[in-house]
């Protein structure tokens, strides 16, 4: 019973999430048992597949993921893209967030 509470309040946070940092946090969990997070190059299928969003939403923010230097974009044949040090840093706190969240009742 308790997984599906915490499950209830996760998927709640999740609802209120913005977009991008919903894009931040899912390239973080992609990368978080890797050596080398960083060096870890993403291509748009990866995300496609794991979220309930369009890609033009998800290119989007990781435009402005890439602004706040939480991204790299590589622009090749197919686009590209990694975490940074930065971005696996917010994420930490936007899991930190997500915590204290699923503690209280919306």
């Amino acid at each position: 019973m308790a997984g599906s509470i915490e499950s209830y309040f996760f998927s709640a946070y999740l609802r209120r999430m913005e977009h991008k940092d919903l894009v931040l946090v899912t390239l973080a969990q992609m990368v978080a048992e890797s050596a080398q997070p960083t060096l870890y190059q993403f291509i748009p299928r990866e995300l496609i597949l794991r979220m309930p969003i369009d890609w033009s939403i998800i290119f989007s923010c990781l435009t402005a993921l890439e602004e706040e230097g939480a991204v790299q974009i590589f622009h090749a044949d197919t686009i590209q893209f990694s975490i940074t040090e930065k971005g696996i840093e917010l994420s930490k706190h936007l899991n930190m967030q997500t915590d204290n969240s699923t503690s209280v009742i919306p």
